[in-house]
């Protein structure tokens, strides 16, 4: 069943096209996702029906469950595979060359091994992403304003050529 037609039954009413393009951009396929993603633009406010349609205006809001539902998929993770998934988070995405420069190759290979993440290719270039884009929400939520400061940081040594503290 289509994102459309799905969120239109579950609100009773026409869901505004750019309103379902979020909602599937951000499930990606999952209905569980998708329904908490629902309920948690309806709990925040977010999600609301103006002039017969509903629309999402504003912040996408991550509810509690939501956040439950992707930490339980990440499961427990060595602490060096966290930090990548915080730097994607912020940056992706992020060249593999970039990216084997900020951490060792292992974690980066661990990491895909448990399908946290996506390449995409481009001639020789190949770019790494967070597998899921609510990942990216949940993981960036979480990161602390000094934690990301350290992440640009070693993002900004790595691409000036160096090799950051604290990398692999």
């Amino acid at each position: 069943m289509r994102v459309a037609t799905l969120v239109a039954a579950v609100l009773g009413g026409q869901v505004d096209g750019s309103t379902v393009h979020t909602l599937w951009r951000l499930a990606q396929g999952n209905p569980l996702y998708l329904r908490e993603l629902v309920l948690g633009g309806l709990d925040s406010g977010n999600l609301a029906c103006v002039t017969g349609v509903w629309r999402w205006d504003g912040a996408v809001v991550t509810s509690p469950r939501l956040i439950e539902l992707i930490e339980a998929r990440l499961g427990r993770l060595d602490a060096e595979v966290v930090e990548l998934l915080e730097v994607l988070a912020l940056a992706e995405p992020v060249g593999v060359q970039l990216l084997e420069r900020l951490v060792n190759p292992e974690i980066l290979a661990a990491a895909d091994r448990k399908s946290l993440l996506v390449t995409d290719e481009a001639g020789q270039h190949v770019q790494v992403r967070l597998a899921h884009p609510l990942y990216t929400e949940v993981i960036g939520a979480r990161v602390s304003r000094l934690r990301a400061r350290a992440i640009y940081r070693q993002l900004t040594t790595a691409v000036e050529g160096g090799r950051p503290p604290g990398g692999g």
